[in-house]
């Protein structure tokens, strides 16, 4: 089987009315809203946000999912650089509301969007913290609650004077920027079949680009991306992520009908490319995880699990595909960011998943190029000039049969996005140094059945003298590591890259740092109130240039590996909030 093709036959994008019932609503119909007493003012001043300015976004703001199309993580402010950043302080802090937070902050000119769990957004005054409005959804019962693996929003998006949420319980909210009241509701998944959301949109000639995820059960209607409009919320197309029968790439998952084809989340977001006007939109694993548990072999491909898609926007045409891990046995999701770089004048991207390897792509063809692994793995024995992997027998469970796997479903690398210096020319990767054993087990074959049905051990990885936390820069040219630290306690933040020649990353311990991004020098530290986890931005008003950096709790790998593999690194189980860093005035 080919793992890249060109999109012929790979039509599948589908205005899907008998899928799920849509629902738009006006703003003067809904019943909840905005709450109002906690409401004392409005964003003033507001510009609504253009197209033009989410393709050149200003370096004062950070107002997209990792600061922009290419998803580098990188900010171009570079007040607070190598040789002041020591002096940096506190300058303002907020708590956020008790449940899993893995918040990326929204800020755009002077104010700064804030996802709370269960689904409350605030705008706040980005100099100062002070609240500007608040918004609370009225959630069924049962939902978002809690520290497990869902309820997290790793993103908010803006686009015109709306603020983009998609929610706990799969519907998407558009909220006024100005005033936080309702502006439209529109509803994406059945959340009582288990569908839900862990990540927002991105906006794209404005279209909301939205992955699913929560498809872990069976269903008849599988796994999908969706476009909807950010004037109406009215869904454009639906593309699936799981083959269908009877469409190509169907073969690949046996004889198993539609409903029993389990898996297949895009729960990171979409990168885009202007030029090529291409999304890059990664697909997650098979599910039940271990292949004999869903019915099928290590050699049924289960497209288009594990794999990046290649969108054309305007209708969700699949235009390519790389699947990077074919039949994936283990929960190793290749399902992440697509950091796209130009290499050599060739467009490229990048993309690194649990199993630890770094692919890169022509994100114009999807062909293989070249891959570095990052991280001590025992699954893929060999990887072919095509990119075609050949996997060990030793990593194959099955159901009552164990294996010992490495890396661990704490990866290699997880959701905590990657970063990219242009000055430096260099990838910044967040990766664990884990191990698991992995059980299968056996699930029923019938609608609503399925899950990830598996069990798991995990333990350190070898070689590793107990150090679970890798933080690793890699020159983009060559893949040789530039520097590299190892440590007791594992990252849990994305990297933030600044034109200060800065990396800033936190982990589990409580500390957040500033590294030098040429050397990896530790040039500012500090200890804040729990686990340092998420996504750090940097803005500026005023001419005063910020970093926020959030801490939080719950959440899966690689947070739920230390608690048996490291208990010693202890943290307090309460505290989600973001604190705001800057240098003294007038420094």
């Amino acid at each position: 089987m080919q793992n890249s093709s060109r999109g012929t036959g790979l039509k599948r994008a589908l205005v899907s009315a008998a899928a799920f019932l849509l629902l738009v609503t006006s703003a003067a119909a809904l019943a909840q809203g905005r709450d109002t007493r906690n409401n004392p003012v409005e964003v003033e001043d507001f510009t609504p946000v253009t197209d033009e300015m989410l393709l050149n976004p200003a370096p004062e703001n950070w107002m997209a999912w990792r600061n922009g199309y290419a998803s580098w993580g990188h900010s171009y402010l570079d007040q607070i650089n190598t040789e002041n950043v020591g002096d940096l302080e506190l300058v303002w802090s907020w708590a956020i509301a008790p449940g899993t937070s893995q918040l990326q902050p929204l800020v755009y000119d002077g104010t700064m969007y804030v996802y709370n769990p269960p689904d409350i957004v605030q705008a706040l005054n980005a100099a100062n913290g002070d609240l500007i409005w608040e918004y609370r959804r009225q959630l069924p019962e049962g939902v978002g609650g809690g520290l497990g693996t869902s309820g997290a929003m790793r993103n908010l998006a803006i686009y015109e004077d709306k603020i983009i949420l998609a929610t706990t319980d799969a519907w998407l909210v558009a909220l006024n920027a100005v005033t936080g009241a309702v502006e439209w509701e529109s509803q994406v998944g059945n959340r009582e079949q288990g569908y839900v959301y862990t990540s927002g949109p991105i906006i794209v000639n404005g279209k909301i680009i939205q992955g699913g995820t929560g498809c872990s059960r069976f269903h008849e209607e599988n796994c999908y991306i969706t476009a909807h409009s950010a004037d109406s919320g009215e869904e454009l197309w639906r593309t699936f992520t799981i083959a269908r029968e009877g469409e190509e790439g169907g073969d690949t998952w046996g004889d198993l009908p539609n409903m029993l084809r389990g898996g297949g989340d895009s729960w990171i977001p979409c990168s885009y490319d202007p030029e090529l006007d291409l999304l890059y939109c990664g697909v997650a694993q098979a599910k039940p995880w271990v292949p004999e548990s869903r019915g099928l072999t290590r050699e049924d491909a289960a497209l288009y699990t594990n794999s990046v898609l290649a969108l054309d926007p305007e209708d969700g045409s699949i235009v390519w595909y790389h699947q990077y891990t074919p039949g994936e046995a283990n929960d190793l999701d290749e399902v992440y960011e697509s950091v796209l770089v130009d290499v050599d004048g060739r467009p490229t991207l990048f993309e690194i998943g649990k199993h630890g390897i770094l692919w890169n792509l022509d994100r114009e063809t999807g062909e293989f190029l070249r891959y570095k692994e990052l991280s001590y793995q025992n699954v893929i024995s060999d990887i072919d000039e095509d990119g075609n992997v050949t996997y060990t027998d030793e990593s194959l469970a099955g159901i009552d049969v164990s294996a010992f796997v490495c890396p661990s479903t704490a990866g290699g690398h997880d959701w905590h996005a990657m970063a990219y210096n242009p000055d430096v020319n260099a990838l910044y990767i967040p990766l664990s140094q884990t191990c698991m054993t992995i059980t299968g087990r056996e699930v029923e074959f019938v609608e609503g059945g399925g899950g990830s049905a598996a069990s798991r051990q995990f333990h350190e990885a070898p070689d590793s003298d107990g150090l679970l936390g890798k933080l690793v820069a890699i020159d983009v040219d060559t893949l040789d590591v530039i520097w590299s630290h190892e440590q007791r306690a594992s990252y849990l933040t994305s990297p933030l890259s600044t034109a200060g020649g800065l990396i800033f990353a936190g982990d589990l311990d409580r500390y957040a740092r500033a590294y030098d991004a040429t050397n990896g020098d530790v040039l500012w530290e500090t200890r804040l109130t729990t686990s340092v986890q998420g996504f750090p931005v940097t803005y500026a008003v005023d001419g005063r240039q910020y970093v926020a950096i959030p801490v939080g709790l719950g959440g899966g790998s690689p947070r739920n590996v230390p608690a048996s593999v490291s208990p010693d690194v202890r943290h307090p189980n309460t505290g989600n909030a973001v604190f705001v860093f800057a240098l003294p005035e007038g420094e």
